[in-house]
C-alpha cells in the first residue's frame, strides 16, 4: 500500500506478543494530541492475542527524521513533535538536524531560521543583493565559495531536506 500523506505515525508494537514470538501491533497517526495517541495504543494492546498485555515500544515510524524518536520514546513527546512538524515542516526536520532536542529544534525555527534555498550559495547570492552589495555585471561570482568562507565559517548551517537547503544563523 502506497502512503499519500506526511502525516507523522507510529507503529507501536505489543511487548507481551513480541516476547511470545507474535508480532501484533498497529500504525498510528500522530496528528493528535497525546491523549488520543495513549487511547490508541491502549486499544492496541487491550486486543493483544497474549493475556495481560500492559508493554508497548515503537518498532518503526515514518514522517518523523531519523532520530527524532526512539523505541521508548513518550506519547507527550512523540505528540509535540507531531505538533512541531505539522507546524513547521521540513524548516523543523531541518532543525532537528542542528538542534539538541526538541525545545531546541523549536528555538532554532524560530530565531535563527532564514528560509529554504536550492544550496547555500544562492542564499548568499540573495543575502547580498537584498543588502545591496550588487557585483558588476561583469564580475563572476562563486556564491558556494562565499558560503564556505563568510557563512560556514561564522555558525551558519545549512541542512538539506527534501531537496532544499533550510538555512540557519548562529544563536
Amino acid at each position: 500500500m502506497q502512503r499519500t500523506t506526511d502525516t507523522p505515525r507510529i507503529y507501536a508494537a505489543c511487548l507481551a506478543s513480541y516476547s511470545a514470538g507474535r508480532l501484533h501491533g498497529e500504525w498510528i497517526d500522530c496528528d493528535a494530541d497525546a491523549d488520543e495517541i495513549a487511547d490508541e495504543i491502549a486499544a492496541m494492546l487491550a486486543a493483544s492475542p497474549e493475556p495481560n498485555a500492559e508493554e508497548y515500544a515503537i518498532h518503526d515510524h515514518e514522517g518523523f527524521p531519523a532520530g527524532a524518536i526512539g523505541e521508548y520514546s513518550s506519547v507527550e513527546e512523540i505528540a509535540e513533535i507531531a505538533a512541531a512538524i505539522e507546524e513547521h515542516g521540513d524548516a523543523y526536520r531541518a532543525a532537528l538536524a542542528v538542534a539538541h532536542d526538541h525545545a531546541d529544534a523549536l528555538a532554532y525555527v524560530e530565531d535563527a531560521y532564514h528560509g529554504a534555498w536550492d544550496s547555500p550559495g544562492a542564499f548568499v547570492e540573495d543575502y547580498h543583493e537584498k543588502c545591496g552589495d550588487v557585483a558588476p555585471y561583469w564580475l563572476v561570482i562563486d556564491w558556494e565559495a562565499t558560503w564556505r568562507a563568510s557563512f560556514d565559517c561564522d555558525g551558519w548551517c545549512a541542512v538539506r531536506v527534501n531537496g532544499e537547503c533550510h538555512i540557519f544563523s548562529p544563536r
